[in-house]
């Protein structure tokens, strides 16, 4: 049986862990900027590819990706039988998909900015990497091919997600997991509605148009 306090440590360490802003903290960091304030204002990696440059946004992505990884991992590893809380058993599973969920609510709604997050793609591929890797594995091959393809990002995460629960039922998981991954991808096309809007008009960038901004030395373009 695992202790309820060492369950409840470990997902407020994820969210908080998730609520790390480092798509706002690269771009302070590499350019001097608020993220906040340029591009489309979105608190994530594909932004700072946009605005900032491509070594950024690679960076962010990564770190993004981490912060959903590694909180699973710990949870993996801490919480490894069922848990009683107010006469709610958990199982060790769903304790990982907890902890898992709260990495993602932290990316997306995080203390440290005013709950001002991102829109939770590359956390939440760090997240079901950990939980479900088969089916995220293929998800990101298809993503990634959609991207190349097409040269948006909001399209492909919005597709990506959706399949997400599908490949988990195919996949036989639990109820639990396949339900998350539906809430998520209904989270995933709500936060992505002004680019799906965009898209429908033809106003939607692609991921290779970027939005130059003066290098806080020396006024120039950011190298890549």
């Amino acid at each position: 049986m695992t202790d309820p306090l060492r369950f409840f440590l470990i997902t407020l360490g994820s969210y908080l862990t998730g609520a790390i802003p480092f798509a706002y903290l690269i771009a302070k960091q590499a350019a001097g900027i608020d993220i906040r304030r340029h591009g489309s204002g979105n608190v994530g990696a594909t932004n700072v590819l946009r605005v900032v440059g491509k070594r950024a946004g690679a960076l962010c992505f990564v770190c993004d990706f981490l912060k959903g990884l590694v909180p699973v991992l710990l949870a993996q590893r801490l919480l490894t039988g069922p848990v009683e809380a107010a006469g709610v058993v958990l199982s060790a599973e769903k304790m990982w998909l907890i902890a898992g969920a709260a990495a993602i609510i932290g990316h997306c709604f995080p203390v440290y900015l005013m709950t001002v997050g991102g829109k939770g793609i590359a956390t939440s591929l760090g997240v079901f990497g950990a939980l479900m890797p088969l089916p995220t594995l293929a998800l990101f091959v298809i993503g990634v091919s959609m991207i190349w393809a097409t040269g948006y990002v909001a399209l492909a995460s919005v597709v990506c997600s959706g399949l997400l629960p599908l490949l988990a039922w195919l996949r036989g998981y639990y109820a639990s997991y396949i339900g998350v991954t539906a809430a998520l991808a209904v989270i995933i096309a709500v936060r992505h509605q002004s680019n799906l809007r965009r898209l429908l008009t033809g106003q939607e960038p692609r991921v290779w148009d970027r939005e130059r901004i003066p290098d806080r030395d020396h006024g120039v373009p950011p190298a890549e």
